[in-house]
């Protein structure tokens, strides 16, 4: 019952989320990148290969508002690729090597 709950509930989220949450979303993403390379808390080549990522979802997210139109799986596709950025920015910045 909870596992069905939760569900739906994640479905309702999904499916709340607009081009435009997207976007916001993408972009301070990209701030907090380029502020841990600042701050020198990832390396050139980890900060290249997250900016590279980013590219790829400016591209995704371009791609599907071509019609005009997200649609539920482009918007989970795009969340996904998003989550998955965020979790590879925080490996990186703790991975306790020095810069």
């Amino acid at each position: 019952m909870k596992y069905l709950f939760i569900v739906f509930i994640s479905s309702l989220t999904f499916s709340k989320l607009s081009a435009q949450t997207l976007e916001i979303s993408q972009k301070k993403q990209e701030q907090r990148i380029k502020k841990a390379h600042a701050a020198n808390k990832i390396s050139e080549l980890e900060y290249s290969k997250l900016m590279e990522e980013q590219k790829v979802i400016k591209d995704a997210m371009q791609v599907a508002n071509a019609d005009g139109v997200f649609s539920p799986k482009e918007k989970n596709a795009i969340n996904s690729k998003l989550n998955r950025a965020e979790k590879r920015l925080i490996k990186y910045q703790g991975n306790k090597e020095v810069y």
